[in-house]
């Protein structure tokens, strides 16, 4: 009867060790709070995220700021609220709305929508759950119209050493990594108006996008310090912020160039240099 008992015992001990491995063994799901967005090539929409501008999410996704409106039928922007859901692609002829607050968005475009002529103040006030968004800047006062700058002229925002070059089938690359060390000063690659100043755009730290004619924008990312703020007009080599290491891994800028909306080699823009 013992033997029997100890048996018994032994069984029913294999058997919750065995329940306890398998339940150990079970997949955990991170909480809703913690999944992170989709790669952009994997979706078509995007939640607005603390400090995202039209600009910021029009740039993380290769998109120009218009193509962005049109997507979700929008001709007069407004502050953009943490949560919202916007269309990266048209949603085709048939128009869907989603209410968002205590107002509706289309969600699509038909052929027919024309997106009216936008004004910078618009875009570069529209910062989602921003002090800046209830109040305009007064440089903005100061501001003048992109055409003035069709014909840009390049300069090299810092002097230090290319350490990357562009590569367009490398995300991390869709530009030029420059050396250097903490506090050397950034330029304006050419002269044009700030329309984004930040940190919301993962993976580039304090970042600072600049618009120089209606096809073509430049960033600079990584950056220790912003010296510019939205809505600000720079001349070219105009001191822009101060090079450091945030989001990366080491001190340098990061340079961009964008064409409508797609990454574009700064080497065929800026001056010859040797290195």
């Amino acid at each position: 009867m013992k033997k029997l008992n100890g048996r018994l015992v032994n069984y029913v001990l294999i058997l919750f060790g065995l329940c306890l491995t398998a339940c150990g063994g079970a997949p955990q799901l991170a909480p809703v709070s913690e999944v992170v967005q989709p790669p952009p090539d994997t979706i078509d929409y995007h939640y607005v995220d603390q400090g995202e501008t039209y600009y910021s999410i029009a740039w993380r996704y290769g998109l120009t700021v218009t193509q962005l409106l049109e997507a979700n039928d929008i001709q007069q922007p407004g502050v953009l609220k943490v949560g919202e859901k916007l269309w990266l692609v048209s949603r085709g002829d048939s128009v869907k709305h989603e209410q968002i607050g205590n107002r509706s968005i289309a969600l699509s475009t038909s052929d027919e929508a024309l997106v009216e002529t936008l004004n910078d103040d618009d875009l570069t006030n529209a910062r989602s759950n921003s002090p800046q968004s209830t109040r305009k800047s007064t440089l903005l006062n100061e501001h003048t119209e992109q055409s003035n700058f069709t014909s840009v002229i390049w300069g090299w925002p810092a002097g230090g050493p290319l350490i990357s070059s562009f590569n367009t089938s490398d995300r991390q690359r869709r530009g030029i990594d420059i050396g250097g060390e903490f506090g050397d000063s950034i330029g304006a690659a050419a002269a044009g108006t700030v329309v984004y100043a930040g940190s919301a755009l993962k993976g580039y730290g304090n970042l600072v996008i600049i618009k120089h004619s209606e096809e073509v924008l430049s960033a600079y990312g990584h950056n220790r310090q912003l010296l510019v703020q939205e809505g600000q007009e720079v001349q070219l080599n105009q001191p822009i912020a101060e090079m450091g290491n945030s989001d990366a891994t080491q001190v340098k800028l990061h340079f961009e160039i964008r064409k409508n909306g797609s990454p574009v080699d700064p080497l065929s823009y800026l001056p010859r240099k040797e290195f």
